[in-house]
């Protein structure tokens, strides 16, 4: 029983210190990172507009490139924390981010049900209906970049 307590002691210890050091990414690192990983989505977004554009050209990449968007889809969202709207690495980040996150959240939640959809026409195979629901996903892009971005 003693060496279990201290073993939860441990565990706990450790999970305290990483949980501390991730809470203190420079806003450098921060602002790289979702930069890069808005980037990612661009470069898959843009692979789907020519599969979209060239029908049966790259068809078989359609279920990679939107399974991409989708696991990215959630993760630039994370660097946008306090302290992240500026550093030395420059940020095209609006102050309405961090002024107005309920509305921020909700653009981020537009924009990934809007991704879900392309994986559904994925799963689905559906080329026909990817060009519209690419129009769709550009337009919650543009509405969040219009609000949050400078």
């Amino acid at each position: 029983m003693r060496r279990f307590l201290l073993m939860t002691g441990v565990v706990m210890a450790v999970v305290m210190v990483a949980g501390g050091v991730a809470a203190q990414i420079s806003p450098d690192v921060a602002i790289r990172y979702r930069k890069q990983v808005l980037s990612a989505i661009g470069a898959h977004f843009g692979a789907l507009s020519v599969i979209a554009q060239n029908p049966g050209v790259y068809d078989q990449d359609l279920t990679f490139h939107a399974g991409a968007m989708t696991a990215l889809a959630d993760m630039p969202w994370q660097a946008f924390g306090a302290g992240t709207d500026q550093g030395a690495e420059r940020t095209t980040a609006s102050k309405k981010v961090w002024e107005d996150p309920e509305g921020f959240v909700k653009a981020q939640n537009a924009f990934k049900a809007e991704v879900a959809k392309i994986q559904a026409i994925a799963d689905a195979n559906d080329i026909k209906a990817l060009p519209d629901q690419i129009k769709a996903t550009v337009a919650t892009c543009k509405a969040c970049h219009q609000t949050y971005r400078d």
